[in-house]
């Protein structure tokens, strides 16, 4: 790599870091936007993966990858990979700003609740719960694996209710005991049906999302940075600290169980919490820049098959059974490691620009901007127009580690993953009605659409 190329590699990196956060704060103290929203998340998400996977490109990690395939790039293909880049960020904040038509699309998704009582909170726990328990114990077809990933998002949903109903009454014992024990059983069942750390990191967005929805942003800002930036620091500190026991079963820490998962947390050190902080490069890019080569490789040399816009395909191909249909599409960041033969069972990151080189290069790159465009307004629009509502706090508090990692992706389980957050939001929306009557939305005051906390004129 030329000394050009590494400062045209270096500007990315610092582009991408900075400008979000730049552009997150003018628009908070300037516009008057929410700090805590899926498009804030989104913004963070390129951060991580686009940002810091450029400051990891010049100065990589070794992979155990390598020893089955080189790592080494000609210099058009990491000057192709920025473009690409660019381009994506580019399209994003396009179609952000300027998408009205996406954003009255995603305001109308969502237009009736029911109003909050514990008659609601009652039932919105008897569902998760049915959901949880569906996912563990259905074992059919096609309905087994829906009701696994609804089980997900329930185990969210119930502790952001629960916390939710105990902000509303802090001096309730009762309630913040209930509290307790929801998130005690989700955060056990979360991390026994999955290995990742994103279900895990949305437990520990449920109580700031609530807290930031319903107190925190009336604040002054001042004392609303300093909330969020705690409340920050220990979500990501859940998700450092799980990193270190997530694969236990593994490394000889036995079958995966409740019981084992407690032992292991005797494992977790603060040690290991630094060392990652400090390898942040990594830790955040996860090699996103080189996949993303290797994907261009791979299907340059045929030894990848494109599909066009294969993260469509698998959304809408998602419900039918593989079992049904052998040529369903399938997940690029799998199929990956297949083809170069790498003989690893994982799945590869390759962020948005790794997609477009196997999914249509640049018009994959606008219309997956797009879709994240739409996803993220399917979050945002309804809590503006009604703060306070728990369906929506939950719908983000579930969606929130997803819409941070959609970037890096894979692009088509994620989009999943976060439709699922939306439909299970409706299916406790609608099924709640039994109980209380649904009523419209209330459009939030002028004020607090526009200032969260402009009780203070702005001049």
């Amino acid at each position: 790599m030329t000394s050009s190329v590494e400062s045209l590699v270096s500007f990315t990196g610092y582009f991408c870091v900075f400008f979000p956060v730049l552009l997150v704060l003018w628009r908070y103290f300037r516009a008057g936007d929410d700090l805590v929203s899926a498009w804030n998340l989104a913004l963070f998400g390129c951060m991580a993966s686009l940002g810091a996977g450029a400051f990891e490109a010049l100065d990589p990690p070794n992979s155990v990858f390598e020893l089955y395939i080189p790592f080494e790039f000609p210099a058009a293909h990491y000057v192709d990979v920025v473009y690409r880049t660019f381009f994506f960020m580019g399209c994003l904040l396009l179609f952000y700003y300027s998408g009205q038509r996406i954003k009255r699309f995603a305001g109308n998704r969502f237009i009736e609740t029911p109003e909050w009582s514990g008659s609601l909170l009652t039932w919105a726990l008897f569902i998760c719960a049915l959901s949880v328990l569906g996912g563990l114990f259905v074992r059919v077809p096609f309905f087994g694996q829906i009701l696994q990933n609804l089980g997900q998002k329930g185990a969210v949903f119930a502790t952001t209710f629960t916390f939710y109903a105990w902000y509303k009454k802090k001096g309730s014992i009762p309630a913040l005991l209930l509290f307790v024990v929801v998130l005690g059983v989700a955060a056990l069942y979360v991390t026994q049906v999955n290995r990742g750390r994103r279900l895990l990191l949305t437990l520990a967005m449920a109580p700031a999302a609530v807290m930031y929805w319903t107190s925190w942003r009336y604040k002054k800002p001042g004392r609303v940075l300093l909330y969020g930036g705690v409340a920050g620091a220990a979500i990501i500190t859940v998700g450092l600290a799980y990193q270190q026991i997530r694969r236990y079963d593994q490394h000889g820490g036995g079958e995966r169980s409740v019981a084992n998962t407690i032992a292991a947390l005797s494992n977790i050190n603060s040690d290991a919490i630094v060392d990652q902080v400090s390898g942040w490069k990594h830790t955040l890019g996860q090699n996103v820049f080189q996949y993303a080569m290797l994907t261009r490789r791979a299907v340059e040399s045929g030894a990848l098959e494109p599909r066009f816009l294969n993260t469509v395909q698998f959304t809408l191909a998602y419900p039918i059974p593989r079992s049904f249909w052998e040529g369903k599409p399938p997940l690029v960041g799998i199929i990956i490691i297949k083809a170069l033969r790498l003989g690893h069972e994982t799945t590869w990151g390759l962020s948005v620009v790794g997609h477009s080189y196997y999914e249509g290069g640049y018009l994959a790159i606008a219309v997956y901007a797009v879709i994240i465009v739409v996803l993220v307004r399917l979050f945002d629009e309804p809590l503006r127009r009604e703060p306070e509502n728990p369906f929506f706090i939950a719908s983000l508090a579930a969606g929130s580690a997803f819409i941070v990692s959609w970037v890096r992706g894979d692009l088509g389980i994620h989009t999943v993953d976060l439709l699922e957050c939306f439909l299970f939001a409706q299916l406790l929306n609608y099924s709640s009605r039994m109980f209380s009557a649904a009523r419209p939305l209330a459009y939030a005051p002028q004020w607090q659409q526009l200032a969260p906390w402009g009780y203070f004129p702005r001049q």
